[in-house]
């Protein structure tokens, strides 16, 4: 029976091993960067520098910049723009007064977003417009976006990336306004300003109809959430671009090659393909000439790094879904390897192992039809949890079988780590769809896939269930259970409290930087240490992975072959060694990082880990012979 389902997990790693090498092609074509320069940054650049708007922007896109985003004006900014006037301002009229080209663009404006047809005036040599409203509530309202900019940028060759507002009393009259008005900008991209998209909160099913039909891409801007986003791009993910935006306030204190190290990052490892641009407040010198040299140092970084700066498309990823029949595949590979496990720790008849195999097969079908995207959820959040556990239990039963020490050693890692990079493949090949890698869909459960494995493995070191491995299963069993009783009916001494304390904090601690959204940042430090380990191998290694795991199961597998003192201690060092296997679990679980970044990653950390391993070892020796020589001299 063994054989079947081993049979049918490999077959699983092939074929998740095929969607693998298939993601990797797509994500290969998938190179193209948009350097979007804030369209307002621009016009205040305008007025600093006094050189005309043509000039700047031919200037910019020598640059490197292929696109500029168009903003709304408010009726301030109109007013202020064009030496408009507010003639009077009553708690229910307005009375604007100014030349009649100035003021025809809001009366189209109003026309267009409330339906009110408001007469133009001639008074003497000026014109005025007389509307009811509050002036108040008016003059910061979205009014139009600047066509005159998006002109100008045609002229130049740049695109033009259009920034929607969600304005107050939006109906679906307004939401046409504002589409035409980004069709009118020969918008490619559409990037939302402020915290809502357009039609937030009840008309976003109307602005999915109208974006439908449009030409442009819809920029989801990540590390930020704002409102409704992922309930637009799921009615309409063949659109989705991610953005990366950094906000002022960290333009303000961050130094310009770290503002071009973030963005170069967010594109390798998180299929960033719009870097939505501003100026770093932080250096001092020429606006114009700090933005040419901003512009230059990120597209050639971009370029070094084998990407190429133009406009951003998403069709190599559009469209691209596992069939039927392949996930089937790999749910069912997914159950054959949960079996395999179960059978280490309970036997189970093989008949009932069958029957259950394929009633399993039967509830994924069931749940790939109701809800393909939970279906795709569970079988990746499974594969995190087992992985690890799977992979450590059969490395051990690999490392008891082989005698010589040190060959019993390298076996068993190697038989580890291909292990564990099958179900990591598996994993990521549940989470193939193109909705996961533009994070329009994300995995769900990170800290839970990341701390269950270690919670199991602390459990199997409470149980010492690897002393008795040449019993069989169903003996080892009870021996276990009255291991557990005997560690939990033992008085709790202070250092042990003190010592389970540290545990928790550092677990806890763990919990905190672990997920989608980590809860808390990196030091200075570290930040550095990071950006040397991404200069240096193009795809940085993680520190839970090379620094503590890897290093803890090398030297757990070797004290595991050692005396029986050293194989308890080794038992504990597994828990640890679980931590780097759960996290490699986690890169892949990351779907919107490329499959090539997460497989790089993965080996520098298990090479890595394994040297740092082997010389915690070799100082070992070199103690244990340091102390045989100081208690042999004393004799």
């Amino acid at each position: 029976m063994k054989g079947f389902f081993w049979a049918v997990w490999l077959l699983g790693v092939g074929l998740s091993s095929v969607v693998a090498f298939q993601r990797w092609h797509s994500e290969r074509n998938y190179r193209s960067v948009a350097l979007v320069v804030d369209g307002r940054e621009i016009r205040e650049l305008e007025g600093a520098t006094g050189h005309s708007l043509p000039y700047l922007l031919k200037i910019l896109k020598d640059a490197g910049a292929t696109a500029v985003s168009v903003s709304p004006f408010t009726l301030s900014e109109w007013l202020g723009a064009n030496g408009l006037t507010v003639a009077r301002s009553e708690a229910e009229a307005v009375i604007i007064k100014g030349s009649r080209p100035a003021l025809l663009p809001i009366a189209a404006s109003l026309k267009g977003q409330f339906g009110l047809q408001l007469p133009l005036n001639a008074a003497g040599h000026q014109t005025v417009l007389y509307f009811p409203g509050s002036f108040p509530f008016l003059r910061d309202y979205p009014f139009f976006l600047d066509q005159k900019l998006a002109e100008e940028c045609r002229q130049a060759g740049l695109a033009t990336v259009a920034r929607l507002p969600n304005p107050p009393f939006l109906t679906e009259r307004g939401i046409h306004f504002w589409i035409t008005e980004s069709v009118r900008a020969g918008a490619t991209v559409i990037v939302f300003e402020g915290e809502e998209v357009l039609g937030f909160r009840n008309l976003i099913p109307e602005v999915n109809e109208f974006l439908k039909s449009l030409p442009c891409l819809i920029g989801i801007v990540e590390l930020i959430s704002q409102k409704g986003d992922q309930t637009l791009a799921l009615g309409l993910p063949e659109k989705v671009v991610r953005v990366h935006s950094i906000s002022g306030r960290e333009l303000a204190v961050l130094p310009m090659d770290q503002v071009i190290d973030r963005l170069v990052r967010a594109v390798v490892e998180r299929n960033i393909r719009l870097c939505y641009l501003r100026l770093p407040t932080s250096e001092k010198g020429s606006p114009l000439e700090l933005w040419i040299q901003f512009l230059k140092a990120l597209q050639q970084d971009l370029q070094r790094r084998g990407f190429q700066v133009g406009l951003p498309t998403n069709e190599p990823l559009s469209g691209q879904i596992l069939s039927l029949p392949v996930w089937l595949c790999l749910w069912l590979s997914l159950w054959a390897g949960i079996i395999l496990l179960k059978q280490e720790f309970l036997r189970m008849n093989t008949l009932v192992a069958l029957m259950g195999f394929g009633l399993l097969g039967l509830l994924g079908f069931a749940l790939k039809v109701f809800s393909s995207f939970w279906a795709d959820r569970l079988g990746a959040f499974l594969s995190a949890c087992v992985g690890p556990v799977f992979a450590l239990t059969f490395g051990v039963l690999v490392l008891a079988k082989n005698g010589q020490r040190h060959r019993a050693v390298l076996v068993g890692l190697v038989s580890c780590f291909f292990l564990a990079i099958g179900w990591a493949i598996v994993e990521a090949a549940f989470l193939y769809d193109y909705r996961f890698r533009l994070k329009i869909v994300q995995f769900v459960g990170v800290k839970a896939s990341q701390l269950l494995p270690v919670l199991a493995v602390f459990l199997l070191a409470i149980a010492r269930w690897w002393e008795g491995l040449d019993l069989p299963a169903e003996k080892r069993l009870p021996i276990a259970l009255s291991n557990v009783n005997s560690f939990l009916a033992n008085s709790v001494r202070w250092g042990q409290a003190l010592f389970t304390l540290t545990v928790l904090a550092g677990g806890a601690y763990w919990m905190m930087r672990t997920g989608n959204e980590p809860g808390l940042g990196v030091s200075p430090l570290e930040n550095t240490l990071r950006q040397w380990l991404e200069d240096f191998f193009g795809a940085r290694p993680r520190f839970k992975e090379f620094a503590i795991g890897y290093p803890m199961l090398t030297f757990a597998f070797y004290f595991l072959t050692g005396t029986q003192l050293e194989r308890r201690i080794g038992h504990w060092l597994l828990v640890l060694g679980t931590v780097g296997l759960a996290s490699l679990m986690n890169s892949f679980s990351h779907a919107h990082t490329p499959i090539a970044v997460s497989f790089l990653r993965s080996l520098y950390g298990i090479g890595l880990g394994i040297g740092l391993g082997l010389v915690l070892i070799g100082l070992a020796h070199l103690g244990s012979r340091l102390r045989d020589r100081t208690v042999g001299g004393r004799r």
